[in-house]
């Protein structure tokens, strides 16, 4: 009896486990067919759409590309969504053609690569001249080939020579190339032709030590006398001082301008006692107006600042 029940039991099981066997066959194969990308799946990114204008206003762009198996395939475009114009195209994969294009419509760029590490660049003015030509090594090293001024003139032959670029009509950068890398004295200027930073390169290696940054200290209304006379007028001396009776003394104060012109992390590195580096800190706390911030290369940054407080007791 033990043995027919355990048979029927056998049976009624074998068609559920067939079952599930097609089941999963049937869902791996579905996974493959998933899998082989047999409809690529395009995507459109619009690039800051939350300030989407009500008219016409070029505020925004989109990207339109396709995937297959998580990587970029096919074509690839990015337009200016109010006059549809195009910004950037070209096609994935080893051969491809890529090409970016100024507002006004006017070619700026075309790369055009043929395999890994194997591409030629043309570079454009907006006015249609060429800019500059560069391609790139089995070593994946990008070498210039040649480069012309805003008007047509020939700065760089043979791979050597000076490769400038402009802002507003203003030479801003003049990167200098021998055998196709850097090579010299590179340097870089603001828009009224301020000489910002100076970068030395040997056969296209940065030379750090060589190199110099042109950095501008903060300045306050009236400059550092204007600064000092401020504190100084409204510094009170504490009576603790003035009743210890130990003479002059010249507190030292450190502090920090951001890139706002503000002033922060005040603190003292003297160590007088007698309420004298807290009436310091005070002071500067309690400025009237703010820094014109300091610049390295042209761009604010934050510096530090140091004012020396001499105490008189008269």
């Amino acid at each position: 009896m033990r043995t027919i029940l355990l048979l029927l039991a056998l049976l009624m099981a074998l068609p559920g486990m067939a079952q599930k066997r097609k089941k999963k066959k049937a869902k791996k194969q579905a996974e493959e067919f998933v899998y082989q990308g047999i409809d690529t799946v395009k995507h459109v990114l619009y690039w800051n759409a939350e300030s989407l204008p009500a008219t016409g206003e070029d505020v925004y762009s989109k990207e339109v590309f396709y995937t297959y198996k998580s990587k970029r395939v096919g074509e690839y475009l990015k337009v200016k969504v109010a006059d549809n114009q195009v910004l950037k195209e070209g096609n994935y994969g080893e051969d491809s053609v890529w090409k970016t294009y100024y507002d006004s419509g006017q070619l700026r760029s075309e790369k055009v690569n043929s395999g890994t590490c194997s591409s030629t660049t043309t570079q454009y003015y907006e006015n249609g001249q060429i800019h500059f030509k560069d391609s790139t090594t089995a070593a994946c090293k990008v070498i210039v080939l040649e480069a012309y001024d805003i008007d047509g003139e020939t700065t760089l032959t043979n791979k050597t020579g000076v490769l400038y670029t402009y802002k507003d009509g203003q030479v801003i950068r003049e990167r200098m190339y021998k055998e196709g890398v850097l090579d010299g004295v590179s340097k870089t200027y603001n828009t009224e032709g301020k000489l910002l930073k100076e970068s030395v390169y040997a056969a296209g290696e940065f030379d750090e030590e060589a190199s110099m940054s042109i950095v501008e200290m903060p300045v306050y209304p009236g400059g550092v006398n204007g600064l000092r006379k401020e504190v100084m007028m409204n510094y009170e001396v504490p009576d603790a001082y003035r009743t210890a009776n130990i003479g002059d003394a010249k507190v030292v104060v450190k502090f920090q301008i951001n890139e706002e012109g503000n002033v922060q992390n005040v603190h003292a590195l003297t160590n007088y006692g007698y309420g004298l580096e807290e009436e310091a800190v005070l002071r500067v706390n309690s400025l009237k107006h703010e820094f014109t911030p300091g610049t390295e290369d042209g761009k604010p940054v934050e510096v530090s600042y140091v004012l020396p407080v001499r105490v008189v007791l008269r």
